[in-house]
């Protein structure tokens, strides 16, 4: 059985402690952060601002995480993803796999991240530096990017 454990706060994120020792049966424990940068689509900015239809994004997100922990022996699944207004440097989203092996736990987390792109109904808006407009507005856009890019300024490796 996979322990799941899925949050959206408005709060800067804490990483949640990890139990050692653990039960014996996880090899490996994959942590990962994704960290607002100081650039978007090429400018600099200040901050995201992330915007989430609550109630679907949480069942949405509920759903990938029982999806992938299917690929492998997951025995372990954390995902906390922030919205509200997230500065530069600071992470929006939190996540956290156990796995009986370190490839199934880097995969797990891999296609955790990219369906959550895809699928969950969270949206950013850059915010650029006090002198200058969002760069959604700059940009001719807007309304704001998905979390998978089908608004363009995005990268590949976001």
């Amino acid at each position: 059985m996979v322990k799941i454990s899925i949050a959206l706060i408005d709060r800067r994120i804490e990483r949640p402690e990890i139990a050692f020792p653990s039960e014996g049966a996880s090899g490996a424990v994959v942590e990962f952060f994704g960290v607002v940068r100081g650039r978007e689509g090429g400018k600099p900015i200040v901050a995201l601002d992330y915007e989430s239809y609550r109630a679907m994004a949480r069942k949405e997100l509920e759903r990938v995480a029982e999806e992938v922990a299917r690929l492998g022996l997951c025995h372990e699944f954390v995902l906390i993803h922030r919205v509200g207004m997230v500065p530069v440097g600071e992470p929006s989203l939190y996540l956290r796999v156990a796995a009986e092996r370190r490839g199934t736990a880097f995969r797990i987390a891999e296609e955790a991240i990219q369906k959550l792109k895809a699928d969950v109904p969270i949206w950013k808006t850059a915010v650029a530096s006090p002198s200058q407009e969002t760069l959604a507005e700059v940009a001719g856009e807007g309304t704001p990017s998905t979390m998978d890019g089908s608004r363009r300024g995005r990268t590949s490796d976001d």
